[in-house]
């Protein structure tokens, strides 16, 4: 399966592609277990979530795992655009229950942080972190940043964050 990846990513371009690759066969590979297979996992899910149209490549036992129903997942997500009311506290407790980390300083995938009326957020499905900024309760704007300077890059207008963790636990 590792191998026919690589293949198919060289082919068609690693965005077309989604490895799924569950910590059992992991271990049985003698690989390190780590987040970034858990992250690629939800990549996967995310993708299935969004219909994105891409090749799904796993291993038998994996495909043959039961999974947590998609509705589930799908009930999970938060939407966020410019202008909407926030409950930080709702916003937070959410982040948590969705294997989101409260962190200092936002500089890795699942990281969150919150400064005043500023709320940082890396998400399983973006290669940068979201900037919230927050009028009273209000999103005043989003924005990417670069998590190594901390700069913005780009307005955008609404977001979606999936969960990190497979398992969803109120």
């Amino acid at each position: 399966a590792t191998q026919a990846y690589e293949f198919i990513c060289d082919l068609i371009g690693m965005e077309n592609v989604n490895f799924y690759v569950t910590d059992e066969v992991v271990a049985v590979e003698a690989l390190a277990i780590s987040n970034e297979f858990k992250y690629e996992r939800m990549h996967t899910i995310s993708s299935l979530l969004k219909k994105e149209k891409k090749i799904i490549v796993t291993y038998v036992s994996s495909f043959l795992r039961p999974m947590i129903p998609l509705d589930i997942y799908q009930n999970n997500v938060i939407h966020i655009k410019k202008g909407d009311t926030l409950n930080i506290k709702g916003l937070i407790e959410k982040l948590v229950i969705m294997g989101y980390k409260r962190t200092p300083s936002t500089l890795q995938t699942g990281d969150f942080s919150v400064r005043g009326e500023i709320i940082d957020i890396f998400p399983i499905n973006n290669n940068k972190p979201f900037r919230i900024g927050l009028f009273d309760d209000e999103v005043e704007y989003i924005k990417t940043f670069d998590e190594t300077n901390q700069m913005s890059i780009s307005k955008i207008d609404a977001i979606e964050l999936f969960p990190i963790n497979e398992l969803i636990y109120e």
